[in-house]
């Protein structure tokens, strides 16, 4: 039996919006993956397996190696918060325009798609040979892409959960703490690029004709689905049929008595005339040229458009470095320090533990502290004091007489692990009320009128190698401490004694080691790992 096309038209599939949202989501979704990695990379502690025994390892060395993620955790998370931006904006217009347009209610699933989506997974493994319905989207396929949006909105809030896990303690409490919603975090991440798998294959499967509309809007639909020879035989047998009909109600009438010459002659069956095909394939011509040419125009803007992403992506690559990053990203950071610091409010206090759930000791990072130190005589330098021009010199027994605070909380590295230590020391804001900063209006010091602080402190180890800067609001949080002994003994050389700062609001990072120098500032201070392409600001 030969094939012949039934009458073909172009039908609108995938609105302008729709289609533009989704090609611009593709390469967001994309880098936000890449850069997971360079971040995930610096503490890479997931696997699949039972007890001791690993399976698999998310991600062997060899896949470091060959993809060049390795030593880019910087890179990483300053790409990661500056995409995160588009990647989210992109996500609530499209959720925007679904709700206003109705698209939504094509998208969203009902009581009969997740039967009809077993069905649709029996049909593609040949199970099932039924019909599937005759809708833009099928049940699996709605599933799917709501199910795609709520992971969307899942990996924001798992994201803020971790990116702000003070400040939105509540919110990171709700997800089961700072570790298991990085691990969430990830699995969504893994959820992606299984969705992305399946999506790809699915494509393919669907052919050219699927493909084309997400790029046009348009696909060809068959509205015959038959062939020449189908559709002869179908008329033929219909003409067969009537004659037969018509034959059997004559003879049947013949038997009636006295009413042979009154019998009427059956009537001919209707002439039945076959489809002219020839007619329907010079409409198919017309019809697949009108396509080409829409699909042409469509396929170029795409083609623009993918060239304007990639030209404006090198425009970012190359621009300026400011501090190790391209400016407009480092721009990007610091609107991320402007709104974390306007919602930084110092009643969030950072969750704290019994002295029980301390977690074994670990040591990490040993910038400025190459020689080991004499406590005995070791003195703090203390610039821009309130009592004049001259830095003040303490020694370890001043700090020991101010009022003494333990605190058992989680210290959060910026590579992505935590522990649980106990700390002892006293509080900054009662080392400023024992030796005040000058003030901004050279009046007297009062921690009631915090504009007239000095805006920033710097500290820096005793030999400069190691240095931060702080914003004032954060070192009057009233956890931020001056420490000199951890998890109840004196603090050791590798973990910065004889004094190290804590600001469970901030990443580890700021928690400086073995501090030499404090100094008050009203310009934003140095700071080691910003000049390395990290935050200023990396708060909590």
């Amino acid at each position: 039996m030969n094939e012949e096309p039934g009458r073909l038209e172009m039908k609108p599939k995938h609105p302008l919006a729709i289609r533009w949202f989704h090609w611009v989501n593709f390469p967001l979704l994309a880098l936000m993956i890449w850069s997971g990695l360079w971040i995930y990379w610096a503490n890479d502690v997931y696997r699949v397996g039972l007890g001791s025994f690993t399976l698999f390892r998310f991600f062997p060395e060899g896949f470091y190696s060959t993809f060049g993620v390795s030593y880019h955790l910087a890179k990483g998370m300053a790409w990661h918060f500056f995409f995160m931006w588009f990647f989210v904006l992109n996500g609530v217009l499209y959720v925007a325009y679904t709700m206003f347009s109705g698209e939504w209610r094509q998208l969203v699933p009902n009581r009969r798609s997740f039967r009809e989506a077993v069905l649709v997974a029996l049909h593609d493994l040949h199970l099932w040979k039924g019909q599937l319905p005759a809708r833009k989207f099928n049940g699996a396929q709605q599933i799917a892409y709501t199910g795609v949006v709520l992971m969307g909105v899942g990996s924001v809030v798992t994201g803020l959960a971790i990116y702000k896990p003070e400040q939105l303690g509540w919110l990171t409490a709700l997800l089961g703490g700072y570790a298991a919603a990085r691990f969430e975090h990830f699995l969504l991440a893994c959820g992606y690029v299984l969705f992305f798998v399946v999506h790809i294959a699915q494509v393919v499967r669907a052919g050219w004709n699927n493909f084309r509309a997400m790029v046009s809007g348009y696909e060809l639909v068959s509205s015959k689905k038959q062939t020449m020879n189908s559709g002869k035989d179908e008329l033929e047998g219909l003409a067969t049929e009537r004659k037969l009909n018509a034959a059997g109600a004559e003879a049947a009438e013949e038997t009636q008595a006295g009413k042979a010459e009154e019998t009427p002659t059956a009537s001919e069956p209707e002439s039945v005339t076959a489809p002219d095909f020839s007619e329907i394939e010079k409409w198919n011509r017309q019809v697949r040229h009108r396509m080409r040419q829409g699909s042409r125009r469509s396929f170029l803007l795409w083609g623009a458009g993918l060239a304007a992403g990639a030209g404006a992506f090198e425009w970012l690559m190359t621009r300026p470095q400011t501090d190790d990053v391209p400016w407009p990203i480092r721009k990007t950071l610091e609107l991320n320090e402007r709104l974390a610091r306007g919602f930084f409010s110092d009643h969030r206090l950072s969750r704290t533990y019994n002295a029980s759930q301390v977690s074994p000791d670990r040591v990490n990072g040993d910038v400025g502290l190459d020689e080991a130190v004499d406590v005995a005589t070791w003195k703090l330098r203390v610039e821009g004091p309130a009592s004049g021009d001259t830095p003040m010199m303490l020694g370890l027994d001043a700090i020991r007489k101010l009022p003494r605070v333990e605190m058992t909380t989680e210290l959060k590295c910026i590579e992505g692990w935590s522990i649980i230590v106990h700390w002892a020391g006293t509080r900054f804001i009662d080392f400023m009320k024992a030796f005040p900063p000058r003030t901004r209006s050279g009046g007297a010091f009062s921690l009631d009128r915090a504009e007239d602080l000095p805006g920033y402190v710097s500290m820096a180890t005793p030999d400069g190698g190691y240095y931060v800067g702080l914003d004032m609001e954060s070192m009057l949080h009233p956890q931020t401490l001056l420490c000199y002994e951890q998890n109840g003994t004196a603090l050791s050389q590798e973990h910065g004694a004889p004094l190290r700062l804590v600001v469970p609001v901030k990443y580890g990072v700021k928690s400086l080691k073995r501090i030499g120098l404090i100094c008050y500032s009203n310009t934003r201070p140095a700071d080691y790992w910003t000049e390395r392409g990290y935050d200023w600001y990396v708060g909590l």
